[in-house]
């Protein structure tokens, strides 16, 4: 039992970092997106849509896929994981 409420809090150190790293990335996008929108209000309609869901690509694409080639990856938490070794009695 102990095995597993370790396995249990570091499932939730490595989801932690994740979600903090995605929570500061998301907001850096959306800051930015409202100043330009701020910036743009004489653009024509659509265009700023597009940066709207420009935006909210960003924002459901972290959840789902990792690239290795964006910006705020590089930027990231990187998680190692422990391999263990098994030892067979033969």
């Amino acid at each position: 039992m102990n095995s597993l409420i370790e396995a249990l809090n570091q499932a939730g150190v490595h989801w932690w970092s994740y979600v903090f790293h995605a929570t500061w990335c998301s907001s850096l996008v959306a800051v930015v997106l409202l100043l330009v929108l701020k910036m743009g209000k004489r653009w024509p309609a659509q265009l700023r849509y597009g940066l709207i869901l420009i935006a909210l690509i960003k924002f459901a694409i972290p959840p789902t896929l990792s690239t290795p080639v964006g910006l705020f990856t590089q930027l990231g938490p990187t998680v190692v994981a422990e391999a263990q070794v098994i030892n067979s009695v033969v």
